[in-house]
């Protein structure tokens, strides 16, 4: 019995050597924080992704046209220019005709035309781009794709 403690003990004594010397050589290693390079090479985009991504982009960009056209509509009409073109225009005609700019431009035919481009815009944008990761991939396959160099803090063992 006595035999089977001392193996049991010089195996626990040679575990924890050989784990101190493990975590030595780690510590020796991994340095404190140090600044980490990684090199990659971009050799294909899946043109799905790019497609939904560039779909919700183009999505926001519509919405902000719309709403900047609604906006500046409101503050055009709201500091006159509208009464300044209707009378210019009257002076140019010179009949006595009652010329309104807004009969022409109503508010609602402005929104309806930007609600046309933002769709078209949004399937422009989203076409392309799809068709552009498609693009890439063939062109990467011919000549390797892009190396991108990322930079960046690694933490070191007390920043865990």
């Amino acid at each position: 019995m006595n035999d089977d403690a001392t193996r049991v003990h010089e195996s626990v004594d040679d575990t924890q050597t050989r784990m101190g010397r493990i975590a030595a050589a780690v510590r020796s290693v991994t340095p404190e924080t140090h600044q980490g390079f990684a090199k990659v090479k971009v050799v294909r985009v899946d043109p799905w992704s790019v497609g939904r991504i560039a779909f919700v982009i183009s999505i926001g960009i519509g919405i902000a046209m719309m709403i900047a056209t609604v906006v500046l509509w409101w503050v055009l009409g709201a500091i006159g220019v509208w009464d300044d073109i209707n009378r210019s225009v009257q002076t140019i005609l010179n009949n006595g005709s009652t010329f309104s700019v807004t009969d022409y431009l109503s508010t609602f035919r402005v929104i309806g035309f930007m609600l046309v481009v933002s769709l078209v815009e949004v399937v422009v944008v989203t076409t392309g781009a799809t068709l552009g990761a498609y693009l890439y991939n063939l062109a990467a396959e011919t000549v390797g794709g892009i190396n991108l160099t990322l930079a960046g803090e690694v933490p070191g063992p007390e920043d865990d």
